[in-house]
């Protein structure tokens, strides 16, 4: 596996599902941060994000502003709410009962509102973390789990965030609503949104590529695989339109849950021209990106029993771009404690070249 040296003329680009504030936080946090900087990427899409100022794209921006050699520049964030941006765009099927939607549509619209109030916007930024936190002590006393219908509440702040690095220039991300009504899928309704943001040449401003991260259906059954496939058509088909401004240059990153493996998705992914980065540079995809070796009272370990040696979730697919190195981070626990990771992923990344003749 390749190591994290960069290459020269090339742009270091991440992936890595952080994993919101849930197992042990308020333990990782630190470690967390540590693992990204250390990655020292050009461009990082961070997926299970804590977003609207909840205290983790924000927090991580800090720190990687910090980082940085001059304190007058610092990293550009977008951040999308995914059930959010699904109301905002127009997706109002929430796959409830009425009652039960129109309930959740007021929390989420009341929460909106309290964000923006001064010093108020605090408390309720703070309340998500300060509850998940009291929740995994009590439930790692008692076995007991509380709390759990508080999810709801953590629709302003559960979504995807892009990092852009100062010594590049982007344009304001577009969402994509992965699961709209209408599509005759039969279950629920995915209400996730996919993120694109335009990468320009720092000095020229010329447009260099299009980086889009993903967050797809985690359904771990055959529907769960077709809805995959679907919603990855629906991503190749949204930068189809858009490919020329780069002049077909596309990175599409982030956790695709593959669980059920060798899905239709990649087929997808292949006809529409992309190329896995990490297997274009290491002849094989990571043996597992999913689950590390952290425990935590609520971890997540739906569908862990299909693959007891963990599974690759985690992808960067490159159109018109060349792949130099590609690597894994994130993959040791913290020193001193083998139950600590930085996330329950491990992290990707690649260096690329822009300038590609095929």
């Amino acid at each position: 596996m390749a190591t994290l040296e960069t290459c020269s003329n090339t742009i270091r680009i991440g992936s890595y599902n952080v994993r919101a504030f849930f197992d042990r936080f308020n333990e990782r946090r630190e470690f967390l941060y540590e693992t990204i900087i250390s990655m020292e990427c050009d461009v990082l899409g961070i997926q299970e994000a804590m977003v609207s100022g909840a205290g983790l794209d924000s927090d991580l921006k800090y720190y990687l502003d910090k980082s940085l050699d001059r304190s007058d520049l610092s990293y550009q964030l977008y951040s999308s709410a995914g059930i959010v941006q699904s109301l905002s765009l127009g997706i109002q099927d929430l796959d409830f009962p009425p009652a039960v939607a129109r309930i959740f549509s007021y929390i989420i619209s009341t929460q909106l509102f309290l964000l923006k109030v001064p010093l108020i916007s605090y408390v309720v930024a703070s309340a998500p973390r300060a509850l998940e936190t009291m929740r995994e002590r009590i439930g790692t006393l008692t076995g007991i789990d509380i709390w759990s219908a508080y999810y709801v509440t953590l629709a302003p702040y559960f979504g995807i965030s892009t990092l852009v690095k100062p010594t590049y220039r982007s344009s304001a991300s577009e969402e994509l609503v992965l699961m709209p009504p209408g599509m005759g899928l039969g279950i629920r309704k995915h209400l996730g949104t996919t993120q694109r943001v335009l990468v320009r040449d720092g000095e020229t401003d010329a447009p260099l590529f299009w980086f889009v991260n993903v967050h797809y259906i985690a359904d771990t059954n055959d529907e769960g695989v077709r809805i995959r496939s679907l919603e990855a058509q629906r991503v190749v088909e949204w930068m189809k339109s858009v490919e020329n401004v780069t002049n077909g240059r596309v990175v599409i990153v982030g956790d695709h849950n593959t669980l059920m493996q060798n899905e239709g998705l990649f087929e997808v992914m292949r006809s529409g021209g992309y190329k896995s980065a990490l297997l274009e540079a290491n002849g094989e995809e990571p043996n597992s990106t999913w689950p590390t070796g952290i425990q935590a009272v609520y971890k997540d370990v739906d569908g862990a029993e299909l693959h007891p040696k963990g599974v690759c979730l985690d992808y960067i697919w490159i159109k018109g771009m060349a792949v130099k190195l590609a690597g894994v981070a994130g993959d040791k626990h913290k020193e001193g404690d083998e139950t600590l990771f930085a996330s329950d992923h491990i992290a990707i990344w690649a260096d690329l070249v822009l300038d590609v003749k095929e």
